[in-house]
């Protein structure tokens, strides 16, 4: 096994406290102190999409790597680097509060993230359920179905579930049944 010179295992260990700086802001944009375990593991799942018009999803996560530099963080992780479904749902929550901006009282970040969990059926997941029990395969389960789109016709075990489809929703891209979501939950 060939050894790494010395100005390599620098720059990965730099790479590596970056990151962490990077995640601890990820964390704190969705204010979940007591989902800490949920968060990473989120993290540490790569975001991978069946329908191609999800790739802006994956964008939407990646972009926060320049936004969190813009407000003068260190390092983020780089950009060939996969987005994360922790990235992801964040960047989507985003969407969805500028989406509902004007129109719906108190729906921020924070708000929307939580939608996306609980949608998920993973807003019950705090520190000690994950730590206590089968939390790793129980979060892996969810998120491994709504990537592969093996959730039901009409989006339960996915972001949105609605409650009259008119069309199997795990052949809609994410954006479209986000909107769907929002016109049966909402009065626009």
């Amino acid at each position: 096994m060939r050894k790494k010179k010395p100005e390599l295992l620098l720059r990965d260990a730099f790479q590596v406290s970056a990151n962490l700086d990077y995640y601890e802001w990820l964390y704190d944009l969705v204010e979940l102190p007591n989902h800490r375990e949920l968060l990473k593991h989120l993290r540490r799942i790569d975001f991978y999409c069946i329908i191609e018009k999800d790739h802006n999803r994956e964008d939407d996560g990646k972009s926060l790597r320049t936004t969190y530099i813009n407000l003068g963080g260190a390092h983020s992780p780089s950009p060939l680097t996969e987005c994360s479904v922790l990235e992801m749902l964040i960047g989507l929550a985003f969407r969805m509060e500028h989406e509902l901006s004007g129109l719906v009282e108190c729906t921020d970040i924070v708000d929307c993230f939580l939608i996306l969990l609980e949608n998920l059926e993973l807003s019950f997941m705090n520190d000690n359920r994950y730590l206590g029990g089968n939390g790793a395969e129980v979060v892996d389960d969810r998120i491994y179905n709504m990537l592969d789109r093996r959730y039901r016709f009409d989006g339960s075990g996915g972001l949105f579930p609605i409650k009259t489809p008119n069309q199997d929703q795990t052949e809609v891209e994410i954006w479209y049944q986000m909107h769907n979501w929002m016109l049966e939950n909402y009065v626009f």
